[in-house]
């Protein structure tokens, strides 16, 4: 409908033009401001093991979405696990975490009711800073996915030569989890002196 091409012309900051004649009909002229694709991404080949041995999660409230990027997404050799909002992709990544078995990357919707792609994006940049994320949206306001690295934002459809690259990419160049971070900050007795045996508040 008209309504639906309004608001995507006004997402895009692009323009809109109808000019009608009786009895002959309508033409609507549409513009967008659409970036044009880094040439990374389009020249990068996409192998069927570009994903092989990594553990994606996958985030969208659409059962259909769900099974098209699962099969997608294991088609190259990942293995997926899929949950249908914000809350559960939230709580399958503690999970990961507290099995010393995190996740590789996380594939998310955009809008989604309860929490939407942003807020899981600046929820994860809290727990899970390195885990990479590629968001998948139909509309704009895409300013509100930057809030963390490592953030992706691809525009639905996304077609393997688009969403494999660039979740590849991101994995591969995924920062290194701190070994110290999950040490415990425990000092050795021997080290300890005169606190020995003291339970201090830090």
């Amino acid at each position: 409908s008209m309504a639906i091409v309004s608001q995507l012309v006004t997402a895009f900051a692009g323009t809109i033009a109808v000019e009608s004649t009786p009895g002959e009909g309508t033409t609507v002229t549409v513009e967008l401001g659409l970036p044009e694709a880094p040439d990374a991404v389009c020249d990068m080949r996409v192998t069927p093991d570009a994903l092989m041995g990594t553990h994606v999660l996958v985030i969208d409230d659409l059962p259909v979405n769900r099974r098209i990027l699962t099969v997608l997404l294991e088609s190259h050799g990942a293995s997926v696990t899929a949950v249908e909002d914000g809350f559960a992709g939230l709580a399958q990544v503690a999970r990961a975490q507290a099995l010393g078995d995190p996740l590789d990357a996380v594939v998310c919707d955009h809008h989604m009711p309860g929490l939407s792609g942003a807020e899981v994006v600046s929820r994860l940049a809290q727990t899970a800073p390195n885990l990479p994320v590629v968001v998948l949206t139909s509309g704009g306001h895409c300013e509100t996915l930057k809030v963390a690295n490592p953030t992706r934002v691809l525009h639905k459809p996304a077609r393997a030569r688009q969403l494999i690259p660039v979740l590849s990419e991101a994995i591969r160049q995924r920062p290194p989890v701190s070994s110290e971070s999950n040490q415990p900050m425990v000092a050795d007795r021997a080290e300890q002196g005169p606190m020995a045996g003291l339970n201090v508040l830090v």
